[in-house]
């Protein structure tokens, strides 16, 4: 034995754990949205008749995202084509100022 007694060595049970606030606001949106989605096929199979085929009709929450889609894709391109006029009247603004000025 001895004169002295070892003290126990302390451990301690600790998980660390990671919240991410953005993530779970996501994953509550794609829930809701899976949630209309369901409801809206529901209704929308409900209300088809057997004159239309299955696959083209489309619920209003796929129009809404398809429109916005599509408006993103005409903002894309006018931004793009003002990029380019923009630049091309630096270049303009700088060939001149170098032939005139002999910068």
């Amino acid at each position: 034995m001895g004169f002295f007694s070892k003290p126990e060595i302390r451990q301690f049970n600790y998980t660390p754990r990671y919240w991410d606030p953005r993530k779970e606001a996501m994953e509550e949106r794609r829930a809701r949205i899976r949630k209309q989605l369901q409801s809206e096929q529901r209704r929308a199979n409900k209300d088809d008749d057997d004159s239309r085929s299955e696959g083209t009709h489309r619920t209003t929450l796929q129009h809404g995202f398809l429109r916005e889609q599509r408006g993103r894709a005409g903002v894309a391109d006018e931004n793009k084509l003002m990029k380019v006029v923009v630049i091309s009247a630096a270049v303009l603004i700088v060939y001149l100022a170098l032939k005139y000025f002999g910068i």
